[in-house]
């Protein structure tokens, strides 16, 4: 029989899926911060937010903070995907 997959959850700081693999938000966010805030200053988001507010979350390194820039990157990817116009 074929079991359904599981579903991922919110563990701390690391996104657990399954038995055997765990991201860990935090540490990924703040080891490509540079990567992603460019990203985030090109994308669709940046049209909505100040972007440049979002370096203050930087300042204070903690699992809410980079699950709160986490969201953005996904709205990000989000608008990118729908090809989303804010005029």
């Amino acid at each position: 029989a074929i079991s359904a997959p599981s579903t991922c959850r919110i563990d701390g700081s690391r996104m657990v899926c399954g038995e055997n693999f765990v991201f860990d938000i935090e540490n990924w966010i703040y080891k490509n911060y540079e990567n992603i805030f460019s990203i985030l200053e090109n994308g669709k988001v940046s049209t909505i937010l100040d972007i440049y507010k979002l370096k203050y979350l930087k300042l204070n390194k903690s699992r809410i903070n980079a699950h709160r820039l986490w969201k953005v990157l996904v709205l990000n990817y989000y608008l990118d995907d729908i090809s989303f116009n804010f005029e």
